[in-house]
């Protein structure tokens, strides 16, 4: 929650566990939208999708949920015939 553009710092063990190619799903708490401007493998950074005067006034709020795959684990599927 803040103003202006928020990080988000991942677990320090993130990097190392799980693929740089994650995703994040944010939710906000109001009617505005928001984005990701920046996604590293330690932290990612996002904005509210408007203008400049909306984006130093508004206070953000989201939910965020952060899917990835583990480096130390191989995905098996399987499949019924």
């Amino acid at each position: 929650e803040g103003k202006g553009n928020i990080k988000v710092q991942l677990p320090e063990y993130w990097s190392r566990l799980v693929s740089p190619a994650y995703t994040v799903h944010l939710t906000t708490w109001g009617n505005y939208a928001t984005h990701i401007i920046e996604k590293t493998e330690d932290y990612f950074t996002i904005s509210i999708s408007s203008n400049v005067l909306v984006k130093a006034l508004k206070n953000i709020k989201v939910d965020y949920i952060v899917h990835g795959s583990r480096l130390d684990a191989v995905l098996v599927t399987e499949q019924d015939a």
